[in-house]
């Protein structure tokens, strides 16, 4: 038996701890296992924990050849829980040579309930296996989208951006500061687009957007939409977010505006200017003797006719003009250079 001093000291640990001699007897243990299993036979040791008896006896075998054998199993507690246990058999040589032999004079044996560790190793793979999952559907997004993706870490100023900064503007970058991206806002856009980003960082909002022109690597300038979502992350705010290149769509609604500019202008013409040399028209024939063609004053209708017959035409080519202008916009008559 160990020395009282020892003894106490076993004792004192959690763990069921056994020493088993080569016949299967159990020579020693600490009160944790006494208290579990009151024979000395090791066999009863798998059986009042709930082990599997033939794992146990393979891995004694294992222990009285000179290996250190360890196995952890899933067990039935007394009170109907699920447990993981961690067996250890280390063997205790006396002697190992090459004429002897190992010479195994006892096994220690320890028991070790793991589950709490094994659910953390477990919820650790689970949080591993989504992070890998949401890392990978964060890729496929980038791949997918040529938006410019970027992940703000508000306490560092630091922005994380996907390949979209590079595919849309140029910019070979992938961390940078959130000075940078405020250089490269258009003097005349920056101050209203930072102002209103700092009221929202320090807010309560969920969600951020602004329109504003951001610079190429080429020096000029395209119209974005930028929105943004705000995250909390283990005590960090994060707001994460995409900037769409809209310059098309702004020069689409340019054109669709000037075309219905120029169009009310057609229409203007044909109910106002049109009506005039029209009713003049209409009144100098009134006017003409059709019976009388020889009547003086039918020359002198003539002449009016004249005189509103090319104003009406003058009226009808600008009508023509204008309405090859509308059919004609194109990208050149919406917006000044600096924007496109």
């Amino acid at each position: 038996m160990p020395a009282p001093d020892l003894q106490c000291l076993l004792d004192a640990i959690p763990d069921l701890l056994a020493m088993v001699d080569v016949s299967g007897t159990v020579v020693a243990s600490n009160a944790a296992l006494s208290q579990r299993v009151q024979s000395t036979q090791s066999d009863t040791i798998p059986v009042a924990l709930g082990l599997d008896l033939g794992v146990w006896r393979r891995s004694l075998d294992s222990a009285l050849a000179g290996n250190v054998s360890e196995y952890t199993a899933d067990v039935l507690t007394s009170d109907g829980r699920h447990a993981v246990l961690a067996c250890t058999m280390t063997p205790l040589v006396s002697s190992d040579d090459s004429a002897t032999g190992i010479q195994v004079q006892c096994i220690a044996v320890r028991i070790s309930d793991v589950t709490n560790e094994h659910q953390r190793g477990y919820q650790t793979e689970q949080y591993a296996a989504r992070l890998k999952e949401l890392v990978e559907r964060y890729e496929a997004i980038s791949h997918a989208t040529h938006d410019a993706v970027w992940d703000w870490v508000v306490d560092d100023n630091t922005l994380a951006w996907s390949r979209g900064i590079f595919t849309n503007f140029g910019h070979d970058v992938r961390v940078t500061s959130l000075s940078w991206w405020e250089d490269n806002i258009h003097p005349d856009d920056v101050e209203d687009v930072v102002t209103s980003l700092t009221v929202w960082s320090e807010s309560n909002d969920e969600t951020w957007s602004s329109e504003y022109r951001f610079r190429c690597s080429d020096g000029t300038y395209r119209w974005v939409y930028d929105r943004g979502l705000m995250l909390h992350d283990q005590g960090r705010r994060r707001l994460i977010g995409a900037m769409i290149d809209v310059s098309e769509l702004r020069g689409a609604m340019a054109r669709i505006s000037r075309q219905n500019e120029l169009l009310r202008e057609i229409a203007s013409m044909s109910s106002h200017q049109l009506r005039g040399p029209l009713t003049s028209l209409m009144g100098l024939l009134y006017l003409y003797d059709k019976e009388h063609p020889s009547n003086p004053v039918n020359g002198q209708v003539i002449d009016y006719l004249d005189v509103a017959a090319r104003n009406l035409d003058k009226i009808i080519h600008q009508v023509i003009q204008h309405t090859s202008r509308a059919a004609a916009v194109d990208d050149t008559e919406r917006l000044p250079a600096q924007e496109r």
